[in-house]
């Protein structure tokens, strides 16, 4: 019945479920590109009823209209609740095989892994379940590192170090993985606080000056006794000398950022105030009168109510001649 209930949902909301589309950057699929936008720019409606759903259904057309189309069928892709009674999920059984004889298990989440196992029950599976984050409180410092690590191609300190790779310095790559924990921080702490579950907050500064000292504040938080050895990973810190010049230039460049910032809010006028000249404003009617030679065109005065007498012309409104 739920295969039969699945192939009846393709048919209304599309055969390809497009969580992952890769398209390749050749005519063909730049062909392929143009072609999806165009129908997008008035057919990404949901409406069944007339043969839509968003941009999905288009997609249907794709083996009919394009060449070299390949279609994914890794069970593993695209997990979601309308397929999952199709998949062999093997999680459970991992679960129980690391946590037999009270073993304790674990897994290196992100943010948006956290999300995804709270969505999809993955949560549930582990019973108590305890957080452990870790972040730094350099900030700057954890972009430099991540803006050398790809250049390098070394991640961490147990990876053979590449002899030709070379790290420069881009002060725009680092500003932009900033922005990427920050918003990371940000959402973890959404996160956090939304699942209300036991956060123990550690910092990498804290963990490399004194490992066994930090290491002994997570056993308690797991209900395990503090006098536990800490694990020897092995592991050692990258930064060099070249990460620390990276941040001393890094920072110049920001100070040097905001130096300016700050030298044009000083020569910026007030918000919503008019900016006033330096010559005096002279009035239209001295301006006219500055200019006896000028023709003058009469004016029409405005005819007085009736029972009312006319006000008298001032010097500076002569009758006209």
């Amino acid at each position: 019945m739920a295969i039969r209930d699945n192939e009846l949902a393709s048919l209304t909301f599309g055969v390809f479920t497009l969580g992952f589309l890769a398209v390749a950057n050749v005519a063909e699929g730049r062909r392929f590109a143009d072609w999806w936008a165009d129908r997008l720019q008035d057919g990404c409606q949901d409406r069944p009823d007339i043969g839509l759903f968003v941009d999905q259904r288009w997609c249907n057309l794709i083996p009919c209209f394009f060449d070299g189309v390949a279609v994914l069928r890794d069970p593993g892709v695209n997990v979601a609740s309308w397929n999952i009674s199709q998949r062999r999920m093997a999680f459970d059984a991992v679960h129980r095989h690391n946590t037999a004889d009270g073993r304790l298990f674990g897994v290196k989440a992100s943010a948006n892994q956290l999300l995804t196992l709270y969505r999809w029950g993955g949560l549930a599976a582990f019973g108590t379940v305890r957080i452990i984050r870790i972040t730094r409180r350099d900030l700057i410092a954890q972009a430099v590192s991540l803006s050398i690590a790809p250049q390098i191609r070394q991640w961490s300190s147990a990876q053979p170090a590449k002899a030709q790779a070379q790290a420069t310095f881009r002060p725009d790559d680092i500003l932009t993985e900033a922005d990427a924990i920050a918003e990371q921080l940000r959402l973890q702490d959404i996160i956090l606080t939304t699942l209300d579950l036991p956060v123990l907050d550690l910092t990498y500064e804290d963990l490399t000056a004194d490992p066994a000292a930090t290491l002994s504040r997570v056993m308690p938080h797991f209900g395990l006794p503090d006098d536990l050895p800490p694990p020897q990973t092995g592991l050692a810190p990258q930064a060099d000398c070249r990460n620390a010049d990276f941040i001393a230039r890094i920072r110049a460049h920001l100070r040097a950022v905001m130096a300016g910032a700050q030298a044009l809010s000083r020569c910026a006028p007030p918000p919503n105030r008019r900016c006033r000249s330096k010559a005096p404003r002279i009035p239209p009617i001295r301006q006219r009168a500055a200019a006896p030679n000028a023709a003058r065109s009469p004016r029409r005065r405005p005819r007085p109510a009736r029972g009312q007498t006319a006000p008298p012309r001032s010097a500076d409104h002569p009758p006209p001649s």
